[in-house]
């Protein structure tokens, strides 16, 4: 054999090593691309691959991510029957596919308008669709290590008072749209200094020594008519609808109240200062019922799970609970549109091209402050931490008027299709008006509920 053809099959090897090599390589980078837990949008995009929970701290999702990984992990601990340590690790390990409800377009909208607030204080939020779909949540970068603020429990406020007084108290008949309490105090407790106080005091500490309207105390957030409302309904009443609605665990003031009488929760219940709190996530699952019809469901984020080869492990089954008749969660909707009204408490929300409802609720030297809102397609908290003032609300619209001007075609209007009837009610008895009547107002009853005719004139 010549020199010159050794010389040829010497290239030749040399090549087919260095294309061997390469191919290797690639063979190599495709695996590590596709190793560790993906995760999909409710579009079916890939969004995040992450291989450890080290990692799920650099993506910009990472509160959505803590949330799907935590779910993911007791799904697989329930289906498998081991630890949830056990469980965590196998979802890197065998490379699972998780489809979950996240809407990137909603969640950037979301975060832009959130990240401006976010070096002022610590902000976090969480949107639903009406079907309990966790579809964006939102938390401080800047927060403890390890805190997710979406997920962590606060003191609600004022913003439990539809869910814990209102829409209960007007389900069962306690209460209709013009019931009136006088804006007094309930009673007179004793203060660090030993001396009698009135209470409850109201945001403004006046009391007007007037009659309000149920719609009023809800649009303006008077603390004495919340308080006079759940006496009547009923506190430990309340308690058990909040436990068997919704999961709210009220452990802490049941014993409370087993050990010195139900007042001593009447304002945990009433203005909202439970001992556990409740989170953005919570909440937002709890006002879903304010706009499909009185139904709720737990909010989730994960849709599916596949295995590694595609054969689907999980697959959500709804399974929405009616906790309020149709009427009273369409009467509350539209009580809760008096809040965003000029003369409301949530006055702060401009959105102008859609319907919105919603409460707000305020702590204590402003130490959480919350916006939970409706919308005809959404379920929306905000809450933050300490500021002089409660900003929740402008939040809440600025990341909706985001949202909905990112949509193409949206619900503009809420449906309202329950049997709910519209009357004229004289302002000084609250009942239906009749001729001498001086000044009226509408109102919205149930059918079965209209209030009697005037009385006074």
């Amino acid at each position: 054999m010549s020199s010159q053809k050794k010389q040829v099959i010497k290239i030749k090897r040399i090549i087919s090593s260095i294309l061997c090599v390469v191919l290797l390589a690639s063979l190599f980078a495709s695996c590590g691309k596709g190793s560790g837990l993906q995760i999909f949008s409710a579009d079916n995009e890939l969004f995040a691959t992450i291989k450890s929970d080290k990692a799920i701290n650099k993506n910009e999702n990472k509160a959505y991510l803590e949330i799907v990984v935590d779910e993911a992990s007791e799904i697989i601990s329930k289906s498998q029957n081991i630890e949830i340590k056990e469980a965590r690790k196998a979802l890197y390990k065998n490379k699972y596919k998780i489809y979950t409800a996240f809407d990137k377009k909603v969640s950037d909208n979301l975060l832009k308008s959130c990240d401006k607030k976010d070096d002022k204080f610590k902000v976090a939020a969480a949107i639903t669709d009406l079907n309990a779909n966790l579809v964006a949540v939102y938390s401080s970068k800047d927060g403890q290590k390890g805190t997710n603020f979406a997920t962590k429990a606060n003191r609600p406020c004022s913003a439990l008072k539809p869910l814990s007084v209102y829409a209960p108290a007007l389900d069962d008949g306690t209460v209709n749209w013009s019931s009136r309490y006088k804006d007094s105090p309930y009673k007179y407790v004793k203060n660090l200094e030993g001396v009698m106080r009135p209470w409850p005091s109201n945001a403004n500490y006046v009391y007007s020594e007037k009659y309000a309207y149920i719609y009023q105390a809800i649009m303006e957030s008077i603390n004495t008519v919340a308080v006079k409302c759940l006496t009547d309904y009923g506190i430990m009443r309340s308690v058990s609808f909040l436990e068997n609605s919704f999961g709210i665990p009220l452990e802490a003031e049941k014993t409370l109240a087993a050990t010195n009488g139900e007042e001593e929760i009447l304002g945990n219940i009433a203005l909202g200062f439970l001992s556990n709190g409740v989170s953005c996530v919570d909440m937002a699952g709890y006002y879903q019922i304010f706009a499909n019809g009185g139904k709720y469901e737990e909010p989730k984020a994960i849709l599916k799970i596949c295995d590694k080869k595609g054969n689907i492990v999980y697959e959500r089954e709804h399974s929405q609970k009616q906790v309020i008749k149709d009427t009273t969660a369409e009467i509350m909707n539209r009580m809760l549109k008096e809040v965003v009204s000029p003369d409301g408490t949530g006055k702060a929300v401009s959105c102008k091209n859609f319907e919105v409802a919603g409460k707000t609720g305020t702590d204590e030297d402003y130490k959480n402050n919350w916006f939970v809102g409706i919308t005809p397609e959404y379920s929306c908290a905000v809450w933050h931490d300490y500021y002089f003032e409660n900003t929740a609300a402008k939040i809440f619209s600025d990341a909706m008027n985001e949202i909905y001007n990112a949509k193409e075609a949206y619900q503009k209007v809420f449906g309202y299709n329950a049997p709910v009837t519209q009357i004229a009610y004289c302002t000084e008895s609250g009942k239906q008006f009749k001729q001498g009547c001086s000044f009226i107002k509408m109102g919205y009853y149930t059918q079965d509920k209209v209030p009697g005719i005037c009385d006074r004139h």
